[in-house]
């Protein structure tokens, strides 16, 4: 979410009028009325929904844009509050569901991959599994210096581990073999936008990587699709996480198809959650590459 350049310039914009210590309040009325000024960012967001609810007229779709950028504003402060949050405060903060799928595969002993979407604030769920006592490694792209400082605030606060995109496969495999978890965003090529495939995409098509399901069969350890969204105060929680039943490689099938097999079965669930929840999809790029119909 945050760790996206466009994203970042999103937050930066947001920021500036913002109070020191802004409420999450004034955050989604700044976000809200960012939908205004960011014509580019907001028609990119109606073009996403026109995908995700085809179904909905225009000025629908227009409410639900205000309602991505109100979400994505408030979703930053909670961000920006995280290494300052004490561990109590993080907990209260998520709720979790499905973490025995996680706690099964990994008493296999070969580590779990997380597969999420650019939905909610996902480096806060990552974060929380940390806190949780899992050994948590995320892949992130390669960005300016002070961004990376300020993410090494994040490990600091909570023990997650970062590896930079070009260090993702061997830094990946590596604490996999530790029995570790991973977790990697997949709804979107970052970086050299020619790699990857495309795949059906709700009601259009993207391209997605295919590391996943490469990272999966080398290593043997299995897929977790996961998501963070806002709840409505869950046990007190402000956010809930959901983890999935695992998604294993289909033996059977030469490496290629196997590779190309999961990497299908994989979009096509986060499509399918991205679709439930399509006001916190974080994407500000217009990467649609054509409609299915």
């Amino acid at each position: 979410m945050i760790t996206s350049p466009a994203a970042i310039r999103l937050a930066t914009w947001l920021l500036r009028f913002a109070p020191p210590v802004p409420t999450r309040a004034f955050a989604r009325l700044v976000g809200s009325a960012a939908s205004f000024v960011l014509l580019t960012r907001r028609r990119t967001v109606l073009e996403s929904l026109g995908f995700f609810r085809p179904e909905l007229d225009h000025a629908r779709r227009k409410r639900l844009a205000r309602r991505t950028f109100a979400n994505f504003a408030a979703a930053v402060v909670d961000l920006l509050r995280l290494p300052s949050a004490t561990r109590a405060e993080l907990l209260a903060l998520v709720s979790f569901a499905g973490v025995e799928h996680l706690d099964a595969v990994l008493e296999a002993g070969r580590g779990a991959i997380i597969v999420t979407a650019h939905l909610g604030p996902y480096e806060l769920g990552g974060a929380c599994l940390a806190i949780r006592g899992y050994d948590t490694t995320a892949v992130v792209e390669r960005l300016a210096p002070e961004v990376m400082q300020a993410l090494a605030s994040f490990r600091e606060a909570t023990g997650m581990q970062l590896i930079p995109l070009e260090r993702a496969a061997t830094g990946s495999l590596r604490a996999l073999r530790r029995n570790g978890t991973v977790l990697l965003v997949a709804d979107r090529v970052v970086g050299d936008t020619t790699t990857g495939v495309e795949l059906p995409f709700a009601h259009g098509t993207r391209r997605v990587p295919t590391g996943p399901a490469y990272l999966s069969i080398a290593s043997g350890a299995p897929v977790i699709v996961a998501h963070i969204v806002q709840t409505r105060k869950h046990n007190g929680a402000r956010y809930a996480v959901q983890l999935d039943s695992p998604i294993v490689a289909d033996a059977s099938l030469e490496r290629n198809e196997s590779e190309m097999d999961l990497t299908r079965r994989i979009t096509a669930r986060l499509a399918a959650i991205v679709a439930s929840h399509p006001d916190q999809w974080f994407v500000f790029q217009p990467e649609w590459l054509r409609n299915r119909g």
